[in-house]
């Protein structure tokens, strides 16, 4: 299926603020599967832990249609020692709208928005069909304690 069909064009956009009601079914939607991150998501910004509001970050959205699909954010990687180092946080994509692109369009938004800020961009994830999609977008997976993928940003990343 390609990311037009099932409902019209896809569109990325920023959810700053976050719309949380129409981030609901998505939280749900995550939660029956298992991920707590998107919960996790709403009790940071809401405790003011993490409001995607330093310089280079940013929570965006896909949307197909009105429908809210998918979610990511990005923000400064809090346990990375290199100074211009970014994370991808809270990434998800709802069971009806995987592998029609709409992960790889969200993917390319937030390295496009990391690139001016970022040098490399870190992540963690632990379930192997996710680290699978991040390797098909040219993160290489890495051994350590706080991240699982890591891509270089251009000149900056090393």
């Amino acid at each position: 299926m390609s990311p037009l069909d099932a409902g019209g064009a896809l569109a990325v956009r920023s959810l700053l603020p976050p719309p949380w009601p129409e981030l609901a079914p998505l939280v749900k939607q995550s939660e029956r599967e298992g991920f707590r991150f998107l919960a996790r998501l709403r009790r940071e910004f809401d405790e003011g832990a993490n409001r995607f509001d330093a310089p280079g970050e940013t929570l965006l959205g896909c949307r197909r249609g009105a429908e809210l699909v998918a979610v990511g954010g990005l923000n400064r990687d809090p346990w990375s020692p290199e100074p211009r180092a970014g994370r991808l946080r809270h990434l998800y994509v709802g069971p009806a709208s995987r592998r029609c692109g709409v992960g790889r369009m969200l993917v390319d938004a937030l390295v496009a928005a990391a690139r001016p800020h970022f040098g490399v961009l870190l992540l963690r994830t632990d379930t192997p069909a996710a680290a699978r999609c991040y390797e098909a977008l040219g993160f290489a997976a890495v051994a350590s304690p706080h991240a699982t993928h890591r891509m270089a940003l251009g000149a900056f990343g090393g």
